[in-house]
């Protein structure tokens, strides 16, 4: 997977050039990825110690290693990112825009608790709760929320990932906090299935012909579909729960993914996929659209 920012950069300028419909988006998620870089390297977390036996135990049991709840948060960090993404995201959208001013003007005023909601980011019944008491969106609220709290959240995966064997897990909820998968990948030249968290970012093996968020095996109810001229993209549909999960095959990419920007450039196929009945059991913040507003997105 790609990992430094600067080659991140390099793949997003060429999707721009590629997809000049998501231009606007990709500028967005450029200057909120590369703050939250830069927020990263200054964390003061501590990681949670881990017991191997218990951690075998739990995972024999089908029990994720921490939970949602379980994550370690820099709230002084995730505070200063906070605003440092409210005032990327003023100038983005024309949602973000009006909205945006409104939730700090709430936060100032006391109406809103910031260190609240950053260390129950994990609630969204909390989220929408303090959002509708407030009259702010709560799409742009949990956005902002999200963002604030990942480069914490990430940082302690990346750190406990490795007490995994996350070759083994066989389940549709990550194996470290429980969550939905976001987006999943085909790779290797067997073509093995991987899904990616769509909170904490761990990977995970899964089954070929499954749906990750209700284990249905049966192929009859299970298909797929793609867009055109994107064989490398599709969307694997589930008839049982109308669920869907778009699926990355790294094996038609000429480059190494980086799953979350993959997330981004493919919101059309989210579109697609909900215009046919089906529901993302797992949504992000970016996308489906228009979370934080239709002019995003442009004419796609």
């Amino acid at each position: 997977m790609v990992e430094s920012l600067d080659q991140i950069k390099e793949r997003i300028t060429q999707f721009q050039k590629e997809k000049p419909h998501y231009r606007d988006i990709l500028d967005l998620y450029t200057q909120i990825l590369a703050e939250q870089t830069k927020m990263q390297s200054q964390l003061k977390i501590t990681v949670p110690q881990v017991d191997q036996k218990l951690v075998q135990s739990q995972l024999n049991k089908g029990i994720p290693l921490l939970g949602i709840e379980g994550f370690a948060l820099d709230l002084e960090a995730a505070q200063m990112l906070f605003y440092a993404l409210s005032a990327i995201g003023k100038s983005a959208t024309s949602k973000m825009e009006d909205e945006i001013p409104r939730i700090t003007e709430e936060i100032e005023s006391g109406n809103l608790n910031l260190e609240g909601l950053l260390s129950k980011h994990y609630d969204g019944h909390y989220i929408t709760q303090e959002a509708e008491h407030c009259g702010v969106d709560k799409g742009v609220l949990s956005f902002l929320v999200q963002g604030s709290v990942r480069p914490s959240i990430v940082a302690q995966m990346e750190q406990l990932k490795d007490s995994l064997n996350l070759e083994e897990w066989l389940q549709g909820q990550c194996p470290i906090c429980g969550s939905p998968p976001q987006i999943a990948q085909l790779r290797d030249e067997e073509g093995k299935r991987y899904l990616l968290c769509s909170l904490c970012g761990c990977q995970w093996r899964w089954e070929r012909i499954a749906c990750p968020y209700c284990s249905n095996k049966d192929h009859k109810s299970l298909h797929y579909l793609y867009a055109e001229d994107e064989e490398a993209y599709r969307v694997d549909l589930c008839d049982l729960c109308k669920g869907y999960i778009k699926t990355i095959d790294s094996r038609k990419l000429g480059y190494d993914p980086y799953l979350d920007l993959e997330d981004v450039v493919t919101i059309h196929l989210d579109i697609i996929a909900m215009e046919k009945g089906y529901r993302r059991s797992a949504p992000t913040p970016w996308g489906p659209w228009p979370l934080l507003g239709e002019d995003a997105l442009g004419s796609a």
